[in-house]
Formats: structure tokens, C-alpha cells, sequence
């Protein structure tokens, strides 16, 4: 599960706005109830999943509510232990997406990821008619879409600065062969995401059955469903491969296209206009200008590939 061979996507130079909203989300839908224990039970209970109340609305044709619940399920957390471990999980795992994919692209996996695994779950749990009254509690199998994407685009160790001829503007002053101290943290990306499943797994032993006085179970809840959760990994690693594959489509064209590419958004990123960045990307390669722009115009809006 890893990019194309030899393949690096360039994270956009944006901030990940979308995940802060989320994290704010999470800390949004706590303090509206759970963050009280004794409102905690009935705050849950009337905004999370439970797929008697999905077939209920669905009934009624209230999409908005089915869309309200599955909004309120995804941010839900009955406990501050939940809730501050799934803000660590966004920001591993939703951060980096979002800087990789950009704005619009990610815009759509979070959708997806958002109300995607509640059809699922809707479905799975039509052959478990025991589990109707079943509360499904957090963002767990929302962040499963995510990581499944983020699977495409794992996280590259940088330990080097400035490798290239051109250096972002941020590293023009910085020596090279500089270790970056997040190396050993991001070497093996996947180790994050077997801690995700841990904790997971921890939470609804914990929701389902409890350990101790102060981990105490709640009957009729739980925080994510098998099978959904599975499914959206894949789901998310398939819309993380289509983006890849529009990505690499270039490839197609020759290395040259790739390098005249590299060159135009290295140089953009020195804040050099459109027009000199493809002048001076037609002077360094000994291409026609003209070449150099119909490529950079014919690549534009697609993810960037160093």
C-alpha cells in the first residue's frame, strides 16, 4: 500500500483548515453534553446512529435528519479520554491528506467519509436486527476513510533540506544534510495507524464491557462496526488511488514534461510570477515557451509530484 514507485506528492502550501474545523468539531459536540456526565446518556442518545431511528426517518423520507444524525455521530465522544484521542488521530491522519490532496479534493473525500460509512452501517446492520437499538458513538470509521487515503499518500522522512537546485523559500538559508526530528516519528507511517486500531479496539472494550470503577461500560453503545469500518478502508485507499493515478497521468507524456513541471512549481514557490516561472523553466530545460505553457496549463488543478 504505497504510492507509485518513485512518486512523491507534493503537499499544498496551505493550512489545513478542514481539519482544524473538525478538531473544533469534536470539542464543539462534547461540550454541548457529554462533557456533563449526567446529561452525557441522554445527549448521546438523542443525536448519535441507532439504526431504529435511521429506518424511522427513513420512513418519514427526513433526509436532513438522517444527515443530522450522521453529522452528530461522527463528532459525538462519550468520554473526554475518546474525544482527545480521536483530535490525535485527526490531526495525524486528516492534517496530512488534506495538505497532499489540497482543498477541493479533500473536500470531497471528507464528504464521503462523513456520511459513507452510516449507509453502510445502515445496511450491515439490517441482517443484525438485535443490534437495532445499538448507539455508534465518535469518528471512528470516518477516520477509516481517511486513512485509507492516507495509506496512498503515507508520509515521506525528510532528512535532507535542499537536495535540488532550487530550494523553497522557507530553506534557502538552511544548511543541508540537516536531520528533520519528526524522521523517526514518520519512518514507518503505518505504525500510526495500527495505534489507531489499538485504541479503537481499547474503546469499545471499554463502552461494550469496561475495565474498572472509573472505566465504566455503557450498554447500548458502542464506537465503531466492523464491516463499515473495513469497508471504508478500502473505499478511501480506492478514491486515494484514482487521485494518485490522475496525479501520474503525465508520466505518460515523457520525463521531460515531469521536469519541466518540477522546475515551473519550484520556481513558483520562490514567488516567482506565472510568466517568468514558465520563461525561466523554457530557458533552464532549452524548451519553447510556448511547450512549457501548454503543459503547465494542461497539468493545472491536478495534484503536484516532486
Amino acid at each position: 500500500m504505497s504510492q507509485h514507485a518513485n512518486v512523491e506528492i507534493q503537499d499544498k502550501p496551505t493550512a489545513p483548515a478542514l481539519t482544524f474545523m473538525m478538531i473544533f468539531g469534536l470539542l464543539g459536540a462534547f461540550a454541548m453534553g457529554p462533557v456533563n456526565p449526567l446529561k452525557a446518556d441522554y445527549w448521546l442518545s438523542h443525536n448519535c446512529y441507532q439504526q431504529l431511528h435511521a429506518m424511522e426517518l427513513l420512513h418519514k423520507s427526513d433526509i436532513l435528519g438522517l444527515l443530522t444524525m450522521a453529522t452528530m455521530s461522527n463528532f459525538a465522544s462519550f468520554h473526554i479520554v475518546q474525544m482527545s484521542f480521536n483530535m490525535y488521530f485527526l490531526w495525524v491522519f486528516s492534517k496530512h491528506t488534506e495538505q497532499k490532496l489540497g482543498p477541493g479534493r479533500f473536500i470531497l473525500l471528507l464528504v464521503l467519509a462523513l456520511y459513507l460509512p452510516w449507509a453502510v452501517a445502515y445496511l450491515d446492520l439490517m441482517r443484525q436486527p438485535q443490534l437495532g437499538e445499538l448507539y455508534i458513538v465518535g469518528p471512528a470509521m470516518f477516520l477509516c476513510t481517511i486513512i485509507g487515503c492516507y495509506m496512498v499518500f503515507p508520509p515521506i522522512p525528510k532528512s535532507v533540506i535542499g537536495k535540488g537546485n532550487i530550494r523553497a523559500k522557507n530553506e534557502i538559508f538552511r544548511r543541508g544534510e540537516r536531520a528533520d526530528p519528526l524522521d523517526k516519528y514518520i519512518a514507518n507511517p503505518y505504525t500510526f495507524v495500527g495505534v489507531f486500531a489499538a485504541v479503537q479496539i481499547l474503546l469499545h472494550l471499554w463502552i461494550t464491557i469496561g475495565f474498572t470503577d472509573f472505566f465504566k461500560p455503557m450498554p447500548g453503545y458502542d464506537v465503531w462496526l466492523l464491516v463499515p469500518s473495513l469497508v471504508c478502508v478500502a473505499f478511501g485507499y480506492g478514491l486515494g488511488q484514482i487521485f494518485l493515478n490522475s496525479a501520474t497521468a503525465h508520466f505518460k507524456e515523457g520525463p521531460l514534461t515531469l521536469a519541466a513541471l518540477k522546475r515551473y512549481y519550484e520556481l513558483m514557490e520562490l514567488d516567482v510570477n506565472h510568466d517568468e516561472a514558465i520563461r525561466g523553466t523554457a530557458r533552464t530545460l532549452g524548451l519553447p515557451v510556448e511547450k512549457v505553457r501548454e503543459w503547465v496549463t494542461k497539468n493545472k488543478g491536478k495534484l503536484r509530484v516532486k
